[in-house]
């Protein structure tokens, strides 16, 4: 399968959607989606997040965030410049 490109934006919004359906992660949301050039990487992009308060997320929170993220690794590329 074939994945489609999208933009950063579009993939910020659909992690931070994520983010949003997990209770623990009030006050969490992607600061950054970028290119990663990696070769032994399954995805050409990477994205990072930020809390509201500058403090660590909650473990759970961060399993939510790695899980949607290898989810939509898997599904969408990030869209050439």
């Amino acid at each position: 399968m074939e994945k489609q490109p999208k933009t950063a934006e579009e993939l910020i919004t659909l992690l931070n959607d994520a983010l949003l359906k997990t209770p623990v992660c009030s006050g969490v949301r992607v600061k950054s989606v970028h290119r990663d050039d990696n070769p032994h990487s399954q995805s050409n992009w990477t994205a990072e997040y930020q809390t509201a308060s500058g403090d660590h997320a909650h473990p759970d929170c961060k399993r939510a965030f790695i899980a949607a993220k290898y989810r939509l690794q898997q599904m969408y590329d990030l869209k050439a410049d």
